[in-house]
């Protein structure tokens, strides 16, 4: 099984307790007997872009040995209806792209954005093309998750993929952001195109369980698919953030034994 945990999961901490620069390192010392190799880096997590903010970054990863594994980008509406506000959000994104490429990470996930309905899909489809082009040659691939707005309905996430090619589109299941209706449904549908997987949990109680949704049932289903990429523990819960980040990794490699 690949382990990772996403800043999310520790993001009271952030800034607090220690520097971003010093994540990679905590989660080693904090979760390494898990197995976990790997961690997400969000980007609004770190302070700033530039080179000096990336070198830092970059060597508490090869300090504690650990991989990025994915930047989720949150910066931008690649759904703008007015062209220069889009290219200028696609800019910004394009340069958080590079950060993820200095870092060695393989994927980023963006977000689609916002848009009154009825929905302009062929302006997001263009916008991920756009992406995929400054981020392919980078050996980066682009994620979606479902994450609000267009990419609530799954129906729009398929019809992205499609639109931009699944051959460097691909994406990003996070057993939460679902419907609870559609959860398990929904999570069928992205899961044969998943290049990452967010392993949501809220809080868990002694057994592992929690009331909201069966986490154990979520992984079965992408498993079922042959996924073998990275796991991301992705705490959401409202206790103490490390006993919770700890639950959900006990949980994740329950569910995969």
């Amino acid at each position: 099984m690949k382990l990772a945990v996403s800043s999310w999961s520790l993001r009271s901490y952030i800034g607090k307790e220690f520097t971003f620069d010093r994540f990679p390192m905590v989660v080693r010392e904090r979760f390494g007997e898990y197995g976990v190799e790997g961690v997400e880096l969000i980007s609004r997590h770190m302070p700033l872009s530039d080179m000096r903010h990336v070198d830092m970054v970059a060597a508490g990863l090869r300090e504690a040995g650990i991989s990025v594994v994915n930047m989720p980008i949150d910066v931008g509406n690649i759904s703008d209806r007015d062209p220069k506000r889009r290219a200028h959000d696609l800019r910004a994104i394009m340069t958080w792209i590079d950060v993820a490429a200095a870092l060695g990470s393989p994927n980023v996930r963006v977000n689609t954005g916002t848009q009154t309905p009825p929905f302009d899909m062929d302006i997001t489809v263009d916008s991920y093309r756009q992406l995929a082009d400054h981020a392919a040659p980078l050996g980066v691939r682009i994620l979606l998750e479902n994450h609000g707005g267009i990419s609530a309905d799954v129906a729009n996430i398929l019809k992205l993929g499609d639109g931009v090619g699944w051959d460097r589109f691909g994406t990003c299941p996070d057993f939460g952001n679902f419907p609870p209706d559609l959860r398990y449904d929904s999570l069928a549908l992205m899961a044969p195109h998943a290049g990452m997987v967010h392993a949501k949990a809220l809080d868990l109680d002694a057994n592992l369980q929690m009331p909201e949704y069966d986490f154990a049932r979520c992984v079965q289903i992408v498993r079922a698919t042959g996924y073998d990429g990275w796991w991301s523990a992705e705490f959401e819960g409202k206790g103490e953030q490390y006993a919770g980040t700890a639950a959900n990794l006990q949980a994740l490699r329950q569910a995969l034994a």
